[in-house]
């Protein structure tokens, strides 16, 4: 094992930046400089690993081979996420031959995982990772595909009234209130809505590759342009390529955004407002559309099944109170 890291936990295994250099730290002791760059630095490191990966043995291999081959094939958020869920995969799987694994080791890990739909993102990239080791020949048995083998999850019921989010909308800078509407308009999801560019737009609508496809069937869809959907978009400045830009005109980042939707959450409770997430808005799309076909179109959805989860979560029953008769 490598010395236990303190800082860049976003790094690999091994790979340390020390003096403003990059590190790569042998099994064998010895650590070798892989330079200034980070891209060049990765490039290098992908080699070492490729070169250990000839024949897989333990976990921790095949997780680095995934990392070199299948992680950088997906949306920059998910690699992100990826590469923390291997940090806690590596921790407790790693040092096991990938043949030894079995379904009754994956049930232990999501029994200690106190963060229980972490853990079920876990498993599903350990799961995916072990599809692939028996593609390259690594193993003939996939110990996460034992069907219930999840935790359960608790659906997202949040339901965000009107009124709360006028309250809300009433408290963030212009640009995100354009945000909020427009979102309320087309349900797209965060990453899509801050990757929008004027060339998406023209007068038949807004043409949305979803970043959750951009990498497997890249599927594009069509949002028809409506004089309501147009009078928003004038309203945006159009100042650079993207939609949404910072002040320097730049494409607003997610950690950028995520500061400034925290920012205006805490002024929203502390006015006695009651928290919800970003994402709770696409439930609101679906909820408030009266045909869940069009809802789930608009909302991307593979199944209806997705949609009237969504639907169904935040729905609240109407009953009648009972009646006493008269005596």
């Amino acid at each position: 094992m490598g010395r236990k890291r303190i800082t860049r936990l976003d790094l690999p295994e091994r790979v340390y930046f020390h003096h403003n250099a990059y590190y790569y730290a042998h099994r064998s002791g010895k650590w070798e400089n892989l330079g200034t760059d980070y891209a060049k630095a990765m490039a290098i490191w992908a080699i070492r690993i490729a070169e250990q990966c000839a024949e897989v043995v333990t976990v921790g291999e095949l997780l680095n081979r995934y990392i070199v081959e299948v992680v950088p094939t997906k949306a920059e958020r998910t690699q992100k996420d990826n590469l923390y869920e291997i940090r806690y995969l590596r921790a407790f799987f790693g040092e096991m031959s990938c043949t030894d694994v079995e379904a009754k080791h994956v049930a232990a890990y999501l029994d200690a995982r106190t963060a229980k739909t972490r853990g079920n993102r876990e498993v599903a990239l350990l799961s995916h990772a072990f599809n692939k080791a028996i593609l390259w020949g690594i193993c003939k048995y996939n110990p996460c595909s034992v069907p219930g083998m999840r935790n359960k999850e608790a659906p997202r019921d949040r339901y965000v009234t009107d009124e709360e989010l006028a309250a809300f909308r009433s408290l963030c800078p212009d640009w995100m209130k354009i945000y909020i509407d427009l979102k309320g308009l087309t349900g797209l999801r965060r990453q899509d809505m801050l990757a929008l560019q004027w060339s998406d737009i023209s007068e038949e609508g807004i043409v949305v590759c979803p970043i959750k496809t951009q990498t497997s069937t890249r599927k594009r869809m069509l949002i028809s342009m409506t004089p309501e959907l147009s009078s928003l978009l004038e309203l945006l400045p159009k100042s650079g390529e993207y939609c949404f830009t910072t002040r320097l005109n730049r494409p607003h980042t997610v950690s950028g955004f995520q500061s400034i939707w925290k920012r205006a959450m805490t002024k929203f409770i502390t006015t006695g407002g009651v928290r919800f997430h970003e994402h709770d808005l696409r439930g609101k799309v679906a909820t408030d559309m009266d045909d869940p076909v069009a809802a789930q179109k608009l909302l991307g959805h593979k199944n209806m099944g997705m949609t009237e989860d969504y639907i169904k979560a935040r729905q609240t029953e109407v009953v009648q109170p009972h009646t006493r008769k008269e005596k």
